[in-house]
């Protein structure tokens, strides 16, 4: 039986109209500032509207934030968020598998008198009956009820997260504040990481979201660095800017602020698709009539919870009484001109190496069990009052064997059939817990190793060279990078074992995984075309294992990789292309300009900063280089060009990391994604994507490629092209399979180019005629189809006319 509870509000507002007469004054003075703001930000608010048909998910979601605590929640109708059944409560030491049983409980019990009630039951109801009953319009018809049996739904509480959040805001929204103001994002976006995290910068979500921001790895790399030395994603300063840029360029891309918001979470690309379908940018007739599997609860909500968010952010004492923000950290930056111990520098300091953490929270458990140095160039922040002598003596005081020239190296294992993480940890003699925090795996992904997939072994590899580097009672900037003598010597190479290429390979990603460069694998395989290699291929490979490759901070090698494996299965299937090239349209990776050694950013005696101001520089030309240490990343056009982007190796979540964060939709299904492709399936019919084949989709769909040439009249020998209609046979795989399994290809294929190169610029480019995709990415630029198309998802790649061009972004 369902049981009446009246809410539990006391623990989230606290207001009282009895409060004493000063604390009514200031409240009345607040209230009078915060009618000045509203007007001032009038002309804003006309792009941040509030359609009618959203009103009711919007008091919703107010009442989720401010009245329903962590301990509560609501069952509601999913579609229509004005209905809300019952409030659920759960004792504050109960379990969350007890929690998940008490709520399926209540969700069957709305279940069933929804359906009793749709079979016609109106007279003689009982008292939940009409309750529920109540909830609809009194001419309410059966059909809408027993539609509605199969959208209950349970959202839990949030009102002490976010009044949490609200206090713990202070610490940086005049940072996030001026972020936003330098891209031309409204100031309302102030209250977006009351949205994603309540202002939790150590929050991570069960989809692998992290930091207050909520970035995936996916986008965040586009904008940060990320890799299991530094997670930028984590540095609320850092991680601020690029949600900056990234809500600026959403809005270029999409037109209006309501499709940005909401391609925040659900992607840009995703946000186009639906304002094509329905021929509309009202935000209020997409949420409403907009469907796709991808669009799900989250979406189709984030609007209208950021719209909560922003009005309890702009009055909080309305909702919570009286507020005190934590006051923000006054910080000195220290930039290191070598690596070191995070212990030699704490000791330098006098500080335990706990402050220097708390402060530093990019930092990655690598960095302070001591398994990584602190990486070369990175600014360490230490709060003003930590810091009683000048930097530059600290950097001196520093023994001049922990300055050193080389990060420790990266080792690898690659997962074979059979295999576990428990099986792979004691392998190597480490912990689990360290190994899955070195890949940023939670308990269900232990459970989806998959062969091929490549993890990173927590523990040291090759030892660091020391540097010799003067500090002297000098102005820092004297220190420069002919004071460094770094000399990289290659090891000898004297065993080697065969290697058989796979689908996918390139020498690069080859060379990569041994430990070896392109022109060695050239050399000892007398290859003619290093460009050109088939599946099936047997290669002769230095003998290393387990694999040792240089981190992001680690020397760069004499040759740069470049060449992209041509597919050539025994079915004769080539990559998808352009429809004006029928070559394969899979890039080779571009040829690196030359790399040298970067002057470390000097270190400067302490000046008082109220905030940290990350530089950003940038580059006119596109060059993609292997991964070294990390340059700020210049603005992405949203032009034929490339954006600068760290290389995202595996981020490493803490060890100690809170529970995942509680986004608004407390879901995480429309998780933003930079890839503009569409990989769903429409029907039984799909849309080709770059570096796709018939014998993929064979394999994912547990078919012969050449019942799909039948199927769909395509002869033999004749590529598919990228945008060309698919007819599929998913007669031994589902759908939601098949998708399954085409995103994780395209995801590792992504995921390993990003760890063997670095984009490091951008450059417009106006197309001339007889230009073709295939044209700039193959032979122009040099760079898979695939990041073309991440950076111009506004783009219809196989329209494009001479002339084309976007506008450049500031």
């Amino acid at each position: 039986m369902m049981r009446r509870s009246r809410e539990r509000t006391g623990s989230c507002t606290g207001f009282s109209s009895r409060w004493p007469i000063r604390e009514r004054m200031l409240l009345r003075e607040l209230a009078i500032t915060a009618a000045l703001l509203f007007f001032a930000s009038a002309a804003l608010a006309e792009e941040l509207p509030t359609p009618a048909s959203l009103e009711p998910a919007v008091r919703f979601w107010t009442r989720v934030y401010t009245e329903v605590d962590s301990h509560s929640g609501l069952i509601h109708d999913a579609e229509n968020l004005g209905v809300v059944y019952q409030t659920v409560h759960f004792p504050e030491d109960l379990n969350y598998r007890g929690r998940d049983q008490r709520t399926e409980q209540a969700k069957r019990e709305i279940r069933a008198i929804l359906l009793e009630l749709a079979n016609g039951k109106r007279d003689g109801v009982s008292g939940d009956e009409e309750r529920v009953l109540a909830q609809w319009p009194a001419n309410v018809s059966d059909a809408t009820l027993s539609q509605a049996a199969d959208n209950v739904r349970f959202q839990a509480g949030l009102c002490d997260r976010f009044r949490a959040g609200l206090v713990r805001s202070g610490m940086w929204r005049p940072f996030v504040e001026r972020a936003l103001a330098e891209r031309g994002v409204p100031p309302q976006l102030v209250a977006l990481p009351h949205v994603e995290s309540s202002y939790n910068p150590k929050a991570y979500s069960r989809v692998g979201a992290a930091g207050m921001w909520q970035f995936m790895r996916s986008t965040g790399r586009l904008f940060l660095r990320i890799d299991n030395v530094v997670d930028e994603r984590l540095d609320p300063y850092v991680s601020s800017e690029a949600a900056a840029r990234l809500l600026a360029r959403n809005r270029d891309l999409t037109g209006t602020w309501p499709l940005a918001i909401t391609a925040y979470n659900h992607g840009v690309g995703g946000m186009q698709r639906a304002s094509r379908t329905l021929g509309t940018t009202d935000i209020g007739e997409i949420a409403r009539r907009y469907r796709s599997p991808s669009f799900g609860f989250a979406s189709r909500n984030f609007y209208a919870s950021f719209l909560a968010a922003s009005r309890i952010d702009r009055e909080p004492t309305r909702y919570f009484g009286a507020i005190t923000l934590e006051a923000p950290t006054q910080y000195t930056e220290i930039h290191l001109p070598w690596y070191t111990p995070a212990s030699a520098l704490a000791r330098a300091l006098g500080v335990e190496l706990s402050v220097l953490q708390e402060h530093n929270p990019a930092l990655r458990p690598a960095v302070w069990t001591g398994g990584k140095h602190l990486p070369r160039d990175y600014a360490l922040r230490l709060p003003q009052n930590a810091i009683t002598r000048p930097v530059d003596e600290v950097l001196a005081s520093v023994p001049a064997s922990s300055r050193l020239a080389e990060q420790y190296r990266d080792r690898f294992h690659k997962v074979r059939r059979g295999e576990t993480i428990s099986k792979i940890a004691r392998s190597y003699g480490v912990r689990e817990t360290d190994l899955a925090a070195a890949n940023n795996l939670d308990a269900r992904s232990h459970r989806r190793l998959r062969v091929g997939q490549v993890l990173v072994l927590p523990d040291r590899g090759a030892r660091a060279r020391t540097v010799e580097v003067a500090v002297r009672g000098v102005e820092p900037r004297d220190v420069d990078v002919a004071d460094v003598g770094v000399a990289t010597a290659k090891p000898e190479r004297t065993a080697s074992e065969s290697y058989r290429v796979r689908r996918g390979d390139t020498l690069a990603l080859i060379a990569k995984r041994y430990g070896t460069t392109e022109s060695d694998l050239v050399r000892i395989n007398s290859l003619r075309n290093r460009h050109k290699l088939s599946i099936g291929q047997r290669l002769r490979v230095p003998t290393s294992e387990p694999v040792e490759v240089a981190s992001a901070e680690s020397a760069v090698p004499d040759i740069a990789p470049e060449g992209t494996a041509k597919p050539e299965a025994s079915t004769a299937e080539t990559a998808a292309t352009t429809p004006a090239q029928t070559a394969s349209a899979t890039a080779t990776a571009p040829s690196p300009q030359a790399d040298t050694q970067r002057a470390p950013t000097p270190a400067t005696a302490p000046v008082p900063v109220p905030m940290p101001q990350p530089t950003v520089t940038s580059t006119s030309a596109p060059a993609v280089v292997p991964p070294r240490a990390p340059a700020p990343a210049p603005e992405p056009p949203a032009a034929v060009a490339l954006a600068t982007a760290p290389p995202p190796a595996p981020a490493v979540p803490a060890p100690t990391a809170p529970a995942a964060a509680e986004p608004a939709a407390a879901s995480n299904e429309g998780a933003s994604r930079p890839d503009p492709s569409d990989y769903s399936v429409h029907g039984d019919r799909v849309t080709v994507e770059p570096d796709e084949t018939l014998g993929h989709f064979a394999d994912w769909l547990e078919v012969r490629a050449a019942d799909l040439r039948k199927l769909n009249k395509i002869r033999y020998g004749k590529p598919v092209v990228i945008g060309q209609q698919l007819k599929l046979d998913f007669s031994h795989v589902s759908p939601d399979e098949f998708e399954q399994r085409r995103l994780e290809y395209h995801q590792s294929m992504q995921d390993e180019f990003f760890e063997a190169f670095q984009v490091t610029g951008t450059e417009q480019h106006q197309l001339e005629a007889g230009e073709s995709l295939w044209y700039l990415a193959q032979r122009k630029y040099r760079v898979p189809v695939w990041l073309l198309r991440q950076y111009n998802p506004d783009l219809d790649f196989a329209a494009l006319t001479p002339g084309a061009q976007t506008p450049d972004q500031s």
